[in-house]
């Protein structure tokens, strides 16, 4: 009797390596698909840049209305902005008072920001550094911003 070796089907070995790593690159692009957007945490407005970052006329123009100045500068010293992961978005003011909406983030670093109203306000985001945004307001017909841009500081 000849010495045979036993030669296994090496079908279901390769069938088995084949499907693992099918359901290990899977479970990676799940993965990567539940890394949440950067804007997602809660930011407070850096307010050394109230006045750096206010458009130059309107700042003119404020500085001889003191009163509505300060108006202005209590709607953002103090802000904080949320963006939660299931698109949900809160500003609370300083004063206490809150607006709610909801944010979802589109191409070229906009996020678009919806109010209960329906109205809808785009805003271009950056990260310049770790742990803080600056977001530029993308103006629509007339509408113009008093702050062009405005920087904040992740909580």
């Amino acid at each position: 009797m000849k010495n045979q070796k036993n030669i296994r089907n090496p079908y279901p070995f390769l069938l088995t390596l084949t499907l693992s790593l099918f359901f290990l690159a899977a479970q990676n692009l799940s993965a990567q698909g539940d890394t949440p957007h950067p804007i997602v945490g809660t930011w407070t407005f850096d307010a050394s840049t109230f006045e750096t970052r206010m458009d130059p006329g309107a700042k003119q123009r404020l500085d001889t209305l003191p009163a509505q100045k300060n108006a202005i500068r209590a709607f953002y010293i103090g802000r904080t902005e949320s963006f939660a992961p299931d698109g949900s978005y809160l500003i609370s003011l300083a004063d206490g008072s809150t607006l709610v909406g909801h944010w979802a983030a589109q191409n070229n670093n906009i996020v678009q920001i919806t109010t209960p109203d329906g109205s809808v306000f785009r805003k271009r985001i950056s990260f310049p550094v770790p742990n803080r945004l600056v977001m530029v307001n993308i103006a629509s017909g007339d509408t113009k911003s008093i702050i062009t841009e405005t920087y904040f500081i992740k909580n």
